[in-house]
C-alpha cells in the first residue's frame, strides 16, 4: 500500500532516492547538477511530500508556499516510471492542493517542459489549465 508522507527532516534512505527521481525528470543532466538540485530541497521554504511503499520512495512533489503573493509554486513532481499509472502522482497533487488551501493560497502554479506532452495531459486531467509558455534567457558575463 502506498503511503504519503510530509517530510520535515531528511534521512539517508530518502536522500538516496532523490537523485534517482531527478534522473527521471532530467536524464541529460550530469550527477553534479542533480546533486546541486538536491540542495534546493533543503531550503526552509520548500515543503516535500513523498509517496512510499514498503520503505521505498516512489515519487515526490515539492512545494514552495506563497510564491508570487498568494500563489503556491510546485517546482518538481515526479514518479518513477515503473510506478506511473497507479494514482501516485494524482494523490501527490491532491496533497499539495490541500496543503496550499490550508495556507490560504489562491492557486497552485507549476511549469512543465514543452516536450512533456503526457505530463501536460496529466495536469489537465487533474484540474490544471495551460496558461501559456515560459521563456528564459541565460545571462553570462561574456554575452
Amino acid at each position: 500500500m502506498v503511503e504519503y508522507e510530509f517530510v520535515r527532516k531528511w534521512n539517508i534512505m530518502n536522500l538516496a532516492h532523490i537523485v534517482g527521481l531527478f534522473k527521471q525528470l532530467w536524464p541529460h543532466k550530469n550527477p553534479q547538477d542533480l546533486q546541486a538540485k538536491k540542495k534546493l530541497l533543503w531550503r526552509k521554504s520548500t515543503r516535500i511530500f513523498l509517496a512510499k511503499e514498503d520503505g521505498k520512495v516512489l515519487g515526490l512533489v515539492t512545494f514552495r508556499p506563497k510564491i508570487f503573493g498568494l500563489i503556491a509554486y510546485v517546482p518538481e513532481l515526479v514518479v518513477y516510471e515503473d510506478a506511473r499509472g497507479k494514482g501516485i502522482g494524482k494523490n501527490l497533487l491532491k496533497k499539495i492542493v490541500a496543503y496550499a488551501r490550508k495556507r490560504a493560497c489562491l492557486g497552485v502554479f507549476l511549469a512543465s517542459a514543452i516536450k512533456r506532452r503526457k505530463s501536460h495531459r496529466f495536469y489537465k486531467n487533474n484540474g490544471f489549465i495551460n496558461i501559456g509558455s515560459l521563456f528564459f534567457r541565460t545571462i553570462t558575463a561574456f554575452a
